[in-house]
């Protein structure tokens, strides 16, 4: 399950409408606004990684801070589906890149 699906079932649960969700994670010291909540339920964007907001989202959702954490780092954004090993393949090439540089001398031009 993801953060989406895991807010709004939540949400669903405890018989609130986004707005009362937004103020209840506002009282647990996220400052979120019902948009905020719809578009996190969506899967439009999802939450940074603001420690008082994924700490907030851990106390609403009753699960720890650390998966908190991973369910905000493997929520697919705009229907994509990005985990945190994707970050680390990405990292990893573009390391492997610099290093190629470095040991070849070679100069490394990337288009902005």
């Amino acid at each position: 399950m993801g953060l989406a699906q895991a807010l709004r079932e939540k949400r669903r649960d405890l018989g609130l409408t986004q707005d009362e969700a937004a103020e209840r994670l506002k009282e647990l010291g996220a400052p979120v606004s019902q948009q905020t909540i719809a578009k996190w339920e969506t899967g439009s964007t999802r939450p940074g990684r603001k420690r008082a907001v994924t700490e907030a989202i851990a106390s609403y959702l009753g699960i720890e801070y650390r998966d908190a954490l991973v369910l905000i780092d493997e929520e697919p954004v705009g229907g994509a589906r990005v985990t945190i090993m994707d970050k680390l393949d990405e990292l990893g090439a573009r390391l492997g890149r610099v290093e190629e540089v470095v040991f070849t001398g070679e100069k490394e031009v990337t288009p902005r």
